[in-house]
């Protein structure tokens, strides 16, 4: 069984066998040293953060205009977390959340909770499966309604999801004022609810609409709705640039696409913010939550500069500060370790208890060393580099999305 003492083992090796570098058994020391002292365990009681982790988190991410959650997905304590800030956050005067969805489908899944409430929302995810990502799963669907009844705006900024196309040409033909623009967006519209029960069957969404339609064919639609605008246009819009980004990955250019989508979200997070009438100068106090790479600080896994990086500028530019915290689990539900998730120079102080690591203090120790060994690079470079505190729980338990996404066979 995979856990952090076991690959502990296995990457400190070289300090425990034989006699090695003295510089190098004063650096595992120093850093063990300065980790332990700067750990505090928590807890999330009734929602809420207790403990001194809890306070220190609250304290930390208060400060800050940007708190910005970089988290693995699909797992039950993550929302725990999150929601649990967001209630503790709102006396800090943070007002927005943030997530890793798209712009136009994270609107009408907000709409339809607003509305009629998390049974309308779920209704509507189940009728257009794959709509959405994230927000498909009852977990984290709570912590959008919660946040909503806490006074919170909620807005999505990544690309549209792959299987997004039917929710969305459906609701342009909903939209459209004349004949000709209905019956193509109906045309599209079919097309792309055909590709979603293939996909149903055999899991090859790389035939779903959003991955197999060409750009002129997003210009022919844009075409038609050109007199517009408003809904439709955004519809149209987002549709066209989530398309290119799914393009590039299926053609192979993953950088391009993450490059894209990267700018996207830089786009789309400002287009939020110019309608709620503000210009990057404003304090609005915002809370992030989105996979752990694009939440980094300077360039992530990638090699992009992504939203986190942008809005850790963005903060230093309006002087104000940015809090980056990765989010982290000794093991899932499985006992599974991500390849990223488990550094074994993160202990938890006891079975069972969640901490937080304040990971500033080790920054002069890996960035002043001219030879630091292979193992303490990965640390400086995927972790105290690009975010400023670690949570580690003990483990992570597994959530259910509202329609599964189906698998292709081998």
């Amino acid at each position: 069984m995979k856990t952090v003492e076991a690959i502990l083992a296995l990457v400190v090796v070289a300090l425990s066998i034989g006699d090695p570098p003295p510089a190098r058994t004063e650096l595992a020391d120093d850093l063990r040293a300065t980790l332990e002292s700067n750990r505090r365990v928590f807890s999330i009681e009734n929602g809420s953060l207790a403990g001194p982790g809890g306070d220190w988190l609250l304290e930390r991410a208060g400060n800050a205009r940007f708190t910005l959650l970089g988290e693995t997905h699909h797992n039950v304590e993550t929302p725990q977390l999150t929601g649990a800030l967001l209630k503790g956050l709102k006396a800090a005067g943070y007002g927005t959340y943030v997530l890793e969805s798209g712009p136009v489908t994270t609107r009408l899944v907000v709409d339809a909770v607003q509305k009629d409430g998390l049974s309308a929302a779920r209704a509507l995810l189940t009728e257009f499966p794959f709509s959405i990502a994230f927000l498909d799963v009852p977990e984290e669907l709570r912590v959008a309604r919660d946040a909503l009844d806490m006074g919170y705006v909620v807005w999505g900024i990544d690309q549209e999801f792959a299987g997004a196309a039917p929710l969305l040409l459906h609701r342009l033909t909903e939209l459209a004022k004349d004949d000709a623009s209905r019956a193509l967006a109906r045309s599209m519209f079919e097309r792309a609810r055909g590709d979603t029960e293939r996909f149903k069957i055999d899991g090859d969404d790389s035939a779903l609409f959003m991955a197999s339609a060409t750009a002129d064919e997003f210009q022919r639609l844009a075409s038609s709705f050109a007199d517009q605008g408003g809904e439709a246009g955004d519809i149209i819009d987002q549709l066209g640039r989530s398309a290119a980004v799914y393009r590039a990955h299926y053609q192979g250019r993953s950088y391009d696409s993450n490059a894209a989508r990267a700018d996207l979200m830089k786009r789309n997070l400002l287009d939020h913010m110019r309608r709620a009438g503000e210009t990057v100068l404003s304090q609005r106090k915002v809370l992030f939550k989105a996979g752990g790479s694009h939440m980094a600080r300077g360039r992530n896994s990638q090699h992009v500069h992504d939203v986190g990086n942008f809005a850790a500028e963005l903060a230093v530019a309006t002087g104000a500060e940015s809090f980056h915290i990765k989010v982290l689990a000794a093991g899932s539900a499985e006992d599974r370790v991500e390849p990223d998730e488990a550094l074994p120079i993160f202990a938890l102080p006891a079975k069972g208890i969640p901490a937080v690591f304040d990971l500033a203090p080790l920054r002069p120790l890996v960035t002043q060393h001219a030879d630091l060994p292979d193992e303490y690079e990965i640390l400086r470079d995927l972790y105290v580099l690009r975010y400023d505190a670690l949570v580690l729980f003990p483990r992570f338990h597994d959530t259910n999305q509202i329609v599964p996404i189906p698998t292709q066979d081998p």
